[in-house]
């Protein structure tokens, strides 16, 4: 099974003929809290420490980038490579919306181990933004039930595509396998109509109490996530059921 490491790896080049420069502020619109992010730390004598960490968010009052400081190295590696001024390659992957890849290059600014293990990177200028996907796909928070393996459990949708989607369920269940087959049900909370979403488990992350599987879809008679989508409409940032007094709108 590939690393997450090579996992990135291959998307960056697939994804690199559509790399484009862009102010940082704007790639930093695409990143969520939790992404995952593979750093390259050189030292002046040219050594190099790949490994992957987490993007935890943003600073405004200090523009600067914050990351999980990770807790896996040795105390002679953690005193090579992390310390203020080492040069660091960052890639960060963000599944949201069409989905994109983030890269830039800056310096570590700050190292923090208590309370939290952090370190810091200051705002770039610019990153070079690509584009992951050639289909959107759309935010949701629609709650919903999984059915795996015999067993039923409550799920929230948090975004949908026609060949793809992501749900969010407590870490509390037990991981579900990669690759094992699972069926969703989306209920319309006004009409109750239901409509089922069918796939394979494809990767899994770890979000603000949450797992968050990513499924690949297959369709059938029975599961069609264009239904769905043409369904819902779009309310703020996310797609929704319409209200009985609302009609939805044609978004494909």
């Amino acid at each position: 099974m590939k690393s997450l490491q090579d996992k990135l790896k291959n998307r960056y080049y697939s994804a690199k003929e559509r790399q484009k420069a862009v102010p940082s502020l704007q790639a930093l619109a695409y990143l969520q809290h939790g992404n995952y992010a593979s750093i390259e730390i050189t030292t002046p004598l040219g050594k190099r420490l790949k490994l992957i960490t987490r993007f935890i968010g943003y600073s405004d009052d200090d523009c600067q980038l914050l990351f999980a400081l990770p807790s896996n190295l040795s105390p002679k590696t953690f005193q090579e490579y992390f310390t203020a001024g080492r040069h660091v390659k960052v890639t960060v992957i963000s599944e949201d919306g069409e989905g994109c890849l983030a890269q830039f290059n800056q310096q570590i600014k700050h190292i923090i181990t208590k309370p939290m293990r952090l370190f810091s990177l200051e705002l770039p200028a610019q990153a070079m933004l690509a584009e992951l996907r050639q289909e959107t796909r759309y935010r949701l928070n629609l709650p919903g039930e999984l059915q795996y393996q015999n067993r039923r459990f409550e799920i929230n949708l948090t975004d949908l595509s026609l060949h793809g989607c992501c749900f969010a369920i407590s870490r509390l269940i037990e991981s579900l396998q990669q690759d094992s087959s699972i069926r969703l049900s989306i209920q319309h909370p006004y009409n109750h109509q239901q409509y089922v979403l069918k796939g394979m488990i494809r990767n899994r992350r770890s979000a603000k109490g949450n797992s968050i599987y990513g499924v690949l879809l297959k369709e059938d008679k029975q599961a069609n996530p264009q239904q769905l989508i043409s369904a819902l409409i779009l309310h703020a940032s996310r797609l929704s059921f319409p209200q009985d007094d609302q009609s939805p709108q044609n978004i494909n």
